[in-house]
């Protein structure tokens, strides 16, 4: 039974790792994946209002998105 638990908490321990490097590893931008999209939905993003403009794919996406 703890040789169970001590898997299930080094995987999680793992994906929290990866996080945080992924996190650190772009500069601490909250905004990367909205940024990422919007760009490669056809939009631009305005640095300023932290929003995409010119991309109504983008907004439905943003909708359907849970982060």
């Amino acid at each position: 039974m703890y040789f169970c638990a001590a898997i299930v908490c080094s995987i999680l321990l793992l994906l929290v790792v990866y996080h945080v490097v992924l996190w650190i590893a772009l500069d601490f931008d909250s905004y990367f994946l909205y940024i990422d999209s919007c760009l490669d939905l056809g939009g631009s993003w305005n640095e300023e209002i932290n929003d995409c403009e010119g991309s109504e794919s983008y907004k439905e996406w943003k909708e359907r998105t849970w982060y």
